[in-house]
């Protein structure tokens, strides 16, 4: 995380502490001269919060560097101290890298503050649409190897003669055959306000800079058009690759529940039923995609749990689902699992129940007193 004289680091540094997923290092870059963000900066009392004081300022992509060099993981996710990311974003990030054969994993965005927009992002932009620009957002995970193989990022300076060096570094990784995915739900949020450095008025228009980014890749670009270049990627990945995510230490115990396809009144008054009497981690699967989940819905989820996963927003096949799942209940410790009406589920529980008789899958009714609906199987506990 680079950071300048951000008032906003402390929500950028907050949203990193709320991931699912808190095996991670947060390393800052600052080359702040404000005494109050300095201030706010010494209040983290996080030994995963490593901060570096430099003693000028730098530009971003040699703040980007300083902090990558000196990271002690396999994978880097660049975060500006004034954005944030959502809370299941890094381990959705990193269960993608680890199963997919995609080398660079992005997401689709949010714009607050002083422009609110949605952004969806094409989710396998080519080399041209990556050349001509807005194919990635800068909190994009992927390898350390493949930074070091590309020599890092590269600034090219600040006002007029700036080119974002997320955008050339993207390119760059393009052209050394990494392959692209944009997961379409909304993982990263964008600030757009007055001290960001894409809203300078020095800055040159979006059409130049991308004018200056063909222009010095014009020739690579071409030999790449002609003679399509091999993978970045330097191991084959499998949909079982997730188990290098399994953290050694962590024994917590959890729960695991399996959002229905449809919810109604007396179902959400179950499920609470469940919740209260559940003293365990609470985690959250859901095989609708967020926007199409009533509010009501998401707003009783978020009262109960941070830990919720909507498989369609970063899950692209549906044979990772299953595998999504396999690694929540190892990774989380899971020991009940309770589902309802949800035909995914119904048609993989059998084949959970086989790999982890340890487990208790409780089927939870949609009616209180009704008995189970007959598509139940018939391993189900009626709660």
């Amino acid at each position: 995380m680079p950071s300048f004289n951000s008032q906003f680091i402390d929500e950028a540094v907050v949203s990193v502490l709320a991931q699912t997923l808190q095996d991670w290092e947060l390393i800052i870059a600052d080359c702040s001269t404000n005494p109050d963000v300095l201030s706010v900066l010494e209040t983290f009392d996080d030994p995963r919060i490593k901060l570096y004081r430099r003693e000028k300022r730098y530009l971003p992509g040699n703040n980007r560097n300083f902090a990558i060099e000196k990271a002690q993981t396999g994978f880097i996710l660049c975060l500006d101290a004034d954005d944030l990311i959502q809370p299941s974003f890094i381990e959705e990030a990193l269960f993608l890298i680890h199963t997919t054969e995609y080398d660079l994993i992005g997401t689709s965005c949010v714009t607050f503050k002083d422009v609110s927009q949605q952004h969806l992002l094409n989710p396998h932009p080519s080399i041209d649409q990556v050349a001509d620009g807005g194919a990635f957002v800068v909190s994009t995970l992927f390898p350390k190897a493949l930074w070091e193989k590309l020599g890092g990022f590269k600034d090219t300076g600040l006002g007029p003669s700036h080119v974002p060096e997320d955008w050339d570094f993207f390119v760059r990784a393009m052209l050394a055959g990494a392959k692209p995915y944009n997961r379409p739900g909304f993982g990263f949020t964008y600030r757009r306000h007055a001290q960001s450095l894409t809203m300078q008025p020095d800055l040159p228009k979006f059409s130049e800079m991308r004018c200056r980014i063909k222009a010095k890749y014009r020739l690579p670009l071409l030999i790449n058009k002609l003679f399509k270049q091999g993978s970045a990627a330097t191991k084959k990945r499998t949909v079982d690759g997730w188990h290098p995510l399994i953290p050694a230490l962590h024994k917590e115990e959890s729960s695991i529940i399996v959002w229905p396809d449809a919810n109604t009144a007396e179902f959400m008054e179950r499920i609470a039923e469940v919740l209260g009497r559940a003293e365990k981690r609470t985690i959250i699967v859901c095989t609708q995609p967020k926007h199409l989940s009533p509010s009501s819905s998401s707003a009783f989820w978020q009262q109960h749990s941070s830990d919720i996963f909507f498989l369609p927003d970063f899950l692209e096949s549906k044979d990772l689902w299953l595998s999504f799942i396999r690694y929540l209940i190892e990774a989380k410790h899971a020991s009940d699992i309770y589902y309802s009406q949800n035909l995914f589920f119904l048609d993989s529980v059998e084949t959970l129940i086989d790999l982890y008789p340890q487990c208790r899958f409780e089927y939870v009714s949609k009616f209180k007193n009704n008995p189970a609906d007959s598509a139940a199987p018939i391993t189900q506990v009626q709660v």
